[in-house]
């Protein structure tokens, strides 16, 4: 349910997130935690990197694509797996 709430975007807060890991890791050790504290550190570099994207794109503004589009990188042995699904991009992208 973490990584739900993480990709879609629903936690409260990263600090709420965090908070809840911290005591979880006092309770059960860090082993136990140590994929949820990575998952929570793949975002933080994700936004970063999206910080800095949208600061090129607005210095580029010739280079747009003409479409919105986000990316998250994930390390993967942190986020569980779910099934592939194939995209079809039209050929203009």
């Amino acid at each position: 349910q973490l990584a739900k709430r993480l990709l879609n975007q629903r936690s409260a807060s990263a600090d709420a997130e965090r908070s809840m890991i911290s005591k979880l890791k006092l309770r059960c050790g860090a082993q136990f935690t140590g994929k949820m504290e990575g998952m929570l550190a793949d975002l933080q570099v994700g936004s970063d990197h999206a910080r800095k994207f949208a600061a090129y794109q607005a210095e580029h503004k010739e280079e747009r694509p003409p479409f919105e589009f986000t990316v998250q990188v994930l390390t993967t042995g942190f986020w569980p797996t779910y099934k592939a699904i194939d995209v079809m991009l039209p050929d203009t992208v």
